[in-house]
C-alpha cells in the first residue's frame, strides 16, 4: 500500500510540474500576443490615421500645424510641449526643445514614447483625440487590458 502511495504522489508530483510548465508557457505566449497586441495599437495609430496616406519613407518627417497652432511632428504628430512633458513624467528627464523634436522625428524613440503614453498612462491615448476616436482604440485598449489581468 505504501508503495501504491508513493507512486501516485510521485506521478501527481510530476504532472503537476508538467501543468505548470504548460501554464508558464501558455502565459508566456499570451504575454507574448498582448505585446504584439499593444504594439499594433500604437503603430495603427500612426499608419491608419496620423500619417496615413503618406509614403512610407516620409512618414517620420512629417509636419503639420495643427489646430492649437502648434507644430505635429513624425509619425505619432507629437508636439513639443507633450513630449517634454511625458519625458519628464515618465523618464524623469527634462529635455530641450530641440531634443524634444528629434524625438519625435527619430521613429524608434517616437513610437516607444506613443507606447509609454498609450499602455502607461491612463487615458494616454487620449492624446490622440481624434484618431483615437476615428480607430475606436479605447474600446481595443480596454479588451487588451482585461486580457492582462
Amino acid at each position: 500500500v505504501m508503495y501504491v502511495q508513493n507512486t501516485i504522489r510521485i506521478k501527481e508530483k510530476k504532472l503537476t510540474q508538467e501543468y505548470q510548465s504548460q501554464i508558464k508557457t501558455l502565459t508566456a505566449n499570451n504575454s507574448q500576443k498582448i505585446e504584439t497586441l499593444k504594439w499594433q495599437i500604437v503603430d495603427d495609430l500612426s499608419n491608419n490615421c496620423e500619417v496615413k496616406g503618406i509614403p512610407e519613407g516620409r512618414k517620420n518627417a512629417t509636419t503639420i500645424v495643427d489646430t492649437n497652432g502648434a507644430y505635429s511632428r513624425g509619425a505619432w504628430q507629437w508636439q513639443t510641449k507633450t513630449v517634454q512633458y511625458y519625458y519628464k513624467k515618465l523618464y524623469s528627464k527634462d529635455i530641450t526643445v530641440d531634443e524634444a523634436v528629434l524625438i519625435a522625428y527619430t521613429r524608434d524613440k517616437a513610437r516607444r514614447l506613443a507606447y509609454d503614453v498609450i499602455w502607461g498612462e491612463i487615458g494616454g491615448v487620449r492624446n490622440w483625440g481624434v484618431c483615437s476616436k476615428r480607430l475606436g482604440l479605447v474600446s481595443k485598449i480596454n479588451i487588451i487590458r482585461q486580457l492582462e489581468d
